[in-house]
């Protein structure tokens, strides 16, 4: 036992690729933010001497490798560890019949587990590093592993984890935009969600942004240009913030970025006289700020980050998700009959920003460059599952399907005699053939196309005798049209929120009257 020690020693402090710095002979290696190694879960599971080698060759693997791969790799060696284990007890050595044996038990869908672990095993094996028998390398290069491929919810478009459908993606941008106006949410949990949604990157990587990311800049005759150069992650050899990849932005959600980056600026260059190492460029355009305000608490005497990792002040993914769970709690799901609500979650907008780029026509190297991806594996699930056809939308569907969209969200359905919001004056809003629709709430200059998008705003209020019918017989027929025109799907489609709209405006109407 004590010649196979001798053969490890403890190391002087290292560091991740993320720049956190770790003893190999500690219990615990913090390597990330978001990653955490464990070692005390093998308690009684691996003996001292194995213990020992599988922290020596872990190490090589967190000084070369992104924390989120090795923490995968721990978790598939756990997995390993406590089959052999609960067959032989303790382990010393790991053998290749273990393998064949753990190999032997995996569903098919699980076989990625030892498939993920193979690469790293095999590594061990050429070290010299103790731990493993002389024929694990020869029975893993034998095995035939199914890969990851984790498009199972998009393949068989699960309802409720995979992509939104069209309705269900403009009803929560909607509900986005009305939580941010009625300051449900703030602007940076706003843009938080909305970026998300536009770009379909991974929640850290937004949550790895600093300041310094965000470009604007004059274009063309289109007037500002904005830009994220956004740091890339899931690259095995690449770091912190070690490469990135330039993303644009719309001049909508440009703006709203500008607005954002004024406020993270003056809260930072009120405190950089006082912090020392404090730079306003290199602060999380999204941080901790609980964490950020406890730290700048706890040191008002001696304040310094100079020592701390660089992405000591950044959100996690946890973070992230729950700032997505918060701004879409009270979304109401217009695909879920009774007014229920549907989970969201960072990866199914993730899904949803991809499944709508192969709606689009976009290849699978094309959408694997928009998902950040290193090859087109996972990418190419989207383009061969957009569905084929588009269902048809006549009247009677939309009245029926009106309930459960939740499309029109003014305030009520009136009258003209009492539609005024408190002592201030309505604006009128009519059809394209002059006919009185209802009046809008707000006074402030509107560019959207009335009346249709009207009927989609918290600001509307239809009068119950004007030409809603009407209007929605036009829609409907101006659908039909455009796909006849063009069949294309994505382009037929994107009024569909409209028609759901007016046609439960119709409704409502039909109700009004039959109380009067």
């Amino acid at each position: 036992m004590e010649s196979r020690k001798s053969q490890i020693e403890p190391s002087a402090k290292s560091y991740s690729t993320d720049g956190y710095s770790y003893f190999e002979y500690d219990s615990e290696w913090v390597i990330s933010r978001t990653n955490n190694i464990r070692f005390y879960k093998y308690s009684g599971k691996l003996d001292t001497a194995l213990m020992l080698a599988y922290k020596k060759m872990l190490s090589k693997y967190v000084k070369t490798y992104s924390p989120a791969h090795v923490a995968n790799i721990d978790t598939y060696f756990y997995f390993l560890v406590t089959w052999i284990c609960d067959i032989h007890g303790q382990i010393r050595e790991i053998s290749g019949s273990s393998l064949i044996g753990y190999r032997s038990q995996l569903i098919k869908e699980k076989e990625y587990h030892l498939g993920s672990l193979s690469s790293f095993l095999k590594k061990w094996a050429l070290s010299g590093i103790p731990g493993l028998a002389s024929d694990v390398h020869r029975t893993l290069s034998a095995f035939t592993l199914s890969r990851n491929l984790s498009g199972h919810l998009i393949e068989r478009r699960d309802p409720d984890k995979g992509a939104l459908s069209d309705l269900q993606y403009e009803s929560l941008n909607d509900h986005l935009v009305h939580s941010w106006e009625r300051d449900d949410i703030s602007l940076e949990e706003y843009l938080l969600v909305t970026i998300l949604i536009a770009t379909g990157r991974r929640p850290i990587q937004i949550a790895d942004l600093k300041v310094r990311d965000f470009i604007e800049c004059d274009g063309h005759a289109a007037g500002r240009a904005y830009f994220l150069n956004t740091p890339r992650r899931k690259q095995r050899h690449v770091g912190f913030r070690g490469e990135f990849k330039v993303i644009s932005l719309t001049p909508e959600i440009g703006a709203c970025f500008s607005s954002h980056l004024k406020s993270v600026r003056d809260v930072v260059r009120g405190l950089v006289s006082h912090v020392d190492g404090l730079s306003v460029e290199s602060f999380p355009l999204f941080p901790n700020w609980k964490k950020f305000n406890k730290w700048i608490a706890d040191n008002k005497d001696v304040a310094s980050i100079r020592d701390l990792p660089e992405d000591f002040f950044h959100r996690d993914t946890s973070s992230v998700a729950g700032v997505v769970k918060k701004a879409t709690r009270s979304w109401t799901d217009p695909s879920v009959h009774g007014a229920g609500s549907s989970s969201i979650s960072p990866r199914r907008l993730r899904y949803t920003m991809a499944t709508r780029a192969a709606k689009e026509g976009y290849g699978a190297y094309v959408i694997a460059e928009m998902l950040d991806h290193e090859t087109v594996d996972y990418a190419r699930v989207y383009t061969e599952n957009v569905p084929e056809h588009v269902e048809a939308i006549n009247k009677a569907v939309a009245l029926q399907m009106a309930p459960y969209a939740q499309a029109f969200v003014g305030r009520s359905v009136s009258s003209a005699e009492n539609a005024r919001w408190g002592e201030e004056d309505f604006a009128v809003v009519k059809t394209q053939g002059g006919s009185e629709a209802g009046a809008c709430g707000t006074h402030a200059f509107c560019n959207a196309a009335a009346p249709i998008a009207c009927y989609t705003c918290t600001q509307f209020r239809p009068w119950v005798d004007a030409p809603h019918e009407e209007l929605l017989g036009q829609l409907i027929a101006e659908r039909d049209r455009i796909y006849e025109v063009t069949k294309d799907k994505p382009v037929t489609t994107v009024q569909d929120r409209a028609i759901f709209a007016v046609a439960e405006v119709v409704k409502l109407c039909e109700k009004k009257k039959r109380e009067q």
